[in-house]
């Protein structure tokens, strides 16, 4: 898998962790999921609330990130923190698929923003820079946005797959009931140890293979520039 970072020092320390998931079975969300989904929103809703989020350690480095690239995360939330605030209004999260849910129930436990890409409709390298003016984003649901030319963005050889690091993936690498491969992506900053990464990374695959049936292949953690990057 090729992964590339610009060269910028504003991603100096940042990561991203990639995993494969094969042959899944894309399906509506089951009970057995759902009765975890309640053990981890107990959980959630005892460790935190909506004011403790302002002094989450993780999320406030992704929010820091946001604001190097002219990204306000007030407005353009950090996903993981989207969902943790979702959780602790006592809502669920949305209901997609079985795949999706996964990695959105791993992100609220960790507090780390995910990906997750179709892999048929990605055009490799991955590149993690900045969006150039005017360049499309096709979020998803909501249409299209034009970029200002500063955002932080994901993008394959055709276009961008991810807003932010991360905020929101895009319509055209959604993941379906057809996806027969996908790339799941989680995302670090200098603030995410080694440790904090692994973890996720081997609960997406547990959950992922417990839940779509699918063979999940961990491809690797990729870092960002050095610190002596311009």
């Amino acid at each position: 898998m090729e992964v590339r970072f610009s060269e910028d020092r504003r991603l100096s320390g940042c990561r991203l962790a990639l995993l494969m998931l094969e042959d899944p079975r894309v399906s509506p969300t089951s009970f057995a999921f759902e009765r975890l989904e309640k053990k981890v929103f107990s959980s959630v809703r005892a460790r935190h609330t909506p004011q403790s989020l302002r002094e989450h350690a993780l999320l406030a480095s992704f929010r820091k990130l946001f604001w190097q690239f002219d990204m306000d995360p007030t407005k353009v939330r950090v996903s993981s923190e989207a969902l943790l605030r979702r959780v602790l209004g006592d809502e669920n999260l949305w209901r997609v698929n079985s795949a999706v849910d996964a990695v959105n129930l791993v992100s609220v436990e960790t507090g780390l923003p995910i990906s997750l890409w179709d892999a048929e409709r990605v055009r490799l390298p991955i590149e993690v820079r900045a969006a150039r003016k005017g360049e499309v984003f096709h979020q998803r649901g909501d249409g299209r946005i034009a970029c200002q030319g500063t955002e932080l963005v994901v993008s394959d050889a055709e276009k961008i797959l991810t807003l932010g690091f991360a905020s929101t993936d895009s319509e055209l690498s959604a993941v379906t009931a057809d996806t027969e491969n996908a790339i799941v992506a989680v995302y670090g900053t200098s603030a995410v140890s080694h440790e904090e990464l692994h973890k996720a990374v081997q609960r997406i695959k547990e959950l992922l293979e417990q839940h779509t049936r699918g063979s999940v292949t961990i491809l690797g953690v990729f870092p960002g520039p050095s610190e002596g990057a311009r």
